[in-house]
């Protein structure tokens, strides 16, 4: 019957919304470490010629580059996807309408994407500064002492 079919709809529905929220909590986070590793080589790798090891000044050096560069970051670009931003989740659940009804991947990226999407992209620039800062101190030392 109709009410039948309503109740199937509705049933994979929610099931979809509970698929998105888990895959995102599943590989989300191995994702931002991937992200944060990848970055911080490239980074080290560009600035960072010779071959010899790093120091404890050149990491300590690149993690305060690193957290620098995230603090300004979110100074300046998280209140565009922070309340009243002009990517904020208030703008968004507007267009998707109240309570949040979530019923795909797209509905899914318009509700929690900006916001995580900004925060993800903020951490691998401050990860690719913190290594290139690192390489770079890698490479005055290196140059000091011999």
């Amino acid at each position: 019957t109709h009410n039948d079919a309503a109740a199937i709809a509705r049933g994979s529905v929610g099931a979809l919304s509970n698929m998105c929220a888990g895959l995102a909590v599943l590989l989300g986070p191995p994702s931002v470490v991937l992200v944060s590793y990848v970055t911080w080589n490239a980074g080290h790798s560009l600035s960072h010629v010779c071959a010899s090891e790093t120091s404890v000044l050149a990491t300590g050096g690149g993690v305060l580059a690193a957290a620098s560069v995230y603090a300004a970051q979110r100074i300046v670009l998280f209140p565009l996807v922070d309340q009243g931003g002009s990517l904020s989740l208030a703008k968004v659940a507007s267009n998707l309408g109240e309570p949040l009804k979530i019923r795909s991947w797209r509905e899914f990226y318009r509700s929690a994407g900006p916001p995580t999407a900004m925060r993800c992209a903020a951490l691998g620039v401050a990860f690719f500064a913190g290594g290139a800062a690192s390489g770079w101190i890698a490479n005055k030392h290196h140059r000091v002492k011999t």
